[in-house]
């Protein structure tokens, strides 16, 4: 029995990911079929889920469909099989995840939505200033799941984030997690169609229970065997018992492959028994003491029988008659018996993609585990060599302020502190990219701190690091308090700072400046430096992520990463202007209260 061919329903706007990632070893046996997305429309409909398979041609196929809830509820309701969720996005990566993002108010899209973005815009009559209030109202930024397959979604994610007049960053999500997805979808499917046409086939044995009443009582539970071994014992004994042959043979047929049976007689070959057949169920030995019968179900040869030297020949035309009966019995029997292995091979196929999907998970969890403990550990170690460093730096200052000493002493002195500051904040950093990597929120320290005076002490600080770097800072205001973790706020200002002056290399001014309005504070860091591609833009705030322009310049890429995690503690937001070649502006926007 070939392998029930099964229909896979996909959102068009998944269609490209569900297709380059469909297994290949299921690529024969499944059709993906897109249908129109539903984004701001009714649900699909059984009339437009049949006019779709009926033009693909797959309209008896066994149809699985893989959408969000809101798009296919009516489908399940009518008993179609439908795998959904509360979001389609959950088909991409975890769900944990994406619902993170929404929770921090981002608007999720995926390459296949930006494609069409404009159109769908247009669709619902949003202009561009109808769009940003729209958007403005409950979202703070735009956050693409790049499976990786469509070069050109980076750019219309800017398109369309800059239509919106939000930020926009890319959270790449690859294609395994989609395809581990749709592999259990696939073999899910599979394994109802099997058990549905099994039960089919059961359905329609009982609809012939009195063609087949003598069989059952010579052969009764034949049929209910799930071993085909078993299946084949009960019928030479049946047989066995009915005829009393001199010999018997039987040879097992799959496909175009002949297996035969031990302990029974091998003398009488298969390709001769099948040939003696013909293309008909039954014939009769050539010295008419005994038959050969074809095993077989729904047109389907399983098996060939041969039977000589039966007991009493001169009946042979009522024997032949009850031995076609015992076949079709037994040919049923056989097919169930292979379509239950099969569904157990089935079984046992996702209980392995189950186990390893589940070993590939601890083994991730593991990793970052470990990851976490050494960076904790690292920041630990740090910790007391640094402290020693600044203390020393601090008594070397006051002695050469007592006693007098070498005019470099004390601007290397503040160079050595700086940097030991660097480090300490480099520990720091460590430490809370270890905690929110385990998962846990920033433990904030908060009390009023004057952004301001803090900005300044970290300017006179780091201008003490380079003589090619003018910084200026700019306060619309002589002070601005808030209840922030100052200890935290002054590592983001020292973070943007050092980012200016480092890739600035060629020097220039680094303009700082301040500003608040009724409710935010705004504090911008703008070099003429060497910029961030347009390309790199998204992933700027990513952990241990880099521009491909910084060439040799040094950096660990966690900096802006913890920026961003401090910022959004506090219920702020980052964000980046950049030109390559031309300098970067970053910006944070803090609450005030």
């Amino acid at each position: 029995m070939s392998r029930p061919s099964i229909a896979l329903l996909v959102c068009e706007n998944l269609a490209k990911e569900a297709n380059a990632a469909i297994p290949d070893e299921a690529r024969h046996d499944v059709s993906l079929v897109p249908f129109p997305a539903r984004c701001g429309r009714p649900p699909l409909e059984r009339e437009e889920l049949e006019r779709l398979t009926r033009a693909r041609g797959v309209e008896r196929a066994h149809v699985a469909i893989v959408g969000a809830r809101p798009c296919t509820h009516r489908l399940a309701d009518e008993g179609v099989r439908v795998h959904c969720s509360d979001q389609c996005f959950y088909s991409l990566t975890d769900a944990a995840k994406v619902d993170e993002l929404f929770s921090e108010g981002a608007h999720v899209v995926t390459p296949g939505w930006l494609r069409r973005w404009r159109l769908e815009l247009r669709r619902l009559g949003l202009d561009q200033a109808t769009a940003r209030a729209l958007f403005g109202e409950s979202v703070r930024r735009i956050v693409l799941l790049d499976t990786g397959l469509d070069p050109a979604a980076s750019g219309a994610l800017s398109e369309f984030a800059e239509f919106v007049g939000l930020p926009a960053e890319t959270l790449p999500v690859g294609l395994e997690f989609h395809r581990a997805f749709l592999a259990r979808i696939v073999y899910d499917a599979r394994l109802e169609a099997e058990r549905a046409e099994t039960t089919d086939r059961l359905a329609r044995a009982n609809r012939q229970s009195a063609e087949y009443a003598m069989a059952f009582e010579l052969i009764g539970g034949l049929t209910a065997l799930l071993s085909e071994r078993d299946v084949i014992a009960r019928t030479l004994a049946a047989v066995e018992q009915l005829f009393a042959p001199g010999a018997l043979a039987y040879h097992r047929i799959d496909g175009a492959v002949v297996h035969a049976d031990e302990g029974h007689d091998s003398a009488m070959r298969a390709e001769e028994l099948l040939c003696r057949l013909g293309n008909g169920d039954a014939a009769w030995s050539e010295e008419h003491e005994g038959f050969v019968l074809r095993i077989a179900h729904e047109g389907r040869t399983l098996g060939v029988l041969a039977a000589t030297r039966i007991a009493f020949p001169e009946h042979r035309e009522r024997y032949v008659g009850l031995a076609q009966v015992v076949a079709r019995v037994c040919g049923l029997a056989v097919s169930n018996a292979r379509a239950y292995e099969r569904v157990k091979e089935a079984e046992a196929r996702l209980s392995r993609l189950a186990a390893e999907n589940e070993r590939l998970y601890r083994e991730a969890q593991e990793a970052i585990r470990v990851r976490d403990q050494v960076f904790a550990g690292v920041a630990h170690d740090l910790g007391n060599p640094l402290s020693v460093i600044t203390l020393g730096a601090e008594q070397l200052l006051r002695q050469a302020a007592r006693a007098g000493g070498p005019e470099w002493l004390p601007p290397t002195v503040a160079r050595i502190s700086a940097q030991a500051g660097r480090l300490a904040a480099l520990a720091a950093d460590l430490v809370d990219l270890a905690c929110t990597g385990a998962g846990r929120p920033l433990d904030l320290r908060t009390a009023p701190t004057d952004l301001v005076a803090l900005t300044h002490e970290v300017a006179r600080s780091l201008a003490s690091t380079t003589c090619r770097h003018d910084i200026r800072v700019q306060a619309a205001v002589p002070e601005l308090r808030s209840a922030w973790d100052g200890r935290r706020l002054e590592r983001v200002v020292t973070n943007l700072i050092s980012n200016a002056i480092k890739y600035s290399p060629e020097g220039g001014p680094i303009d700082v400046t301040i500003a608040a309005d009724a409710s935010r504070a705004r504090l911008a860091v703008r070099d003429s430096g060497i910029g961030v591609p347009a390309e790199d833009l998204p992933g700027l705030f990513e952990p241990f992520f880099r521009a491909r322009n910084v060439g040799r310049l040094s950096g660990t890429g966690i900096g802006l990463a913890n920026a961003r995690t401090i910022v959004e503690a506090h219920g702020g937001d980052i964000a980046v202007e950049s030109e390559e070649g031309r300098g970067t502006t970053i910006t944070v926007t803090l609450p005030l209260g």
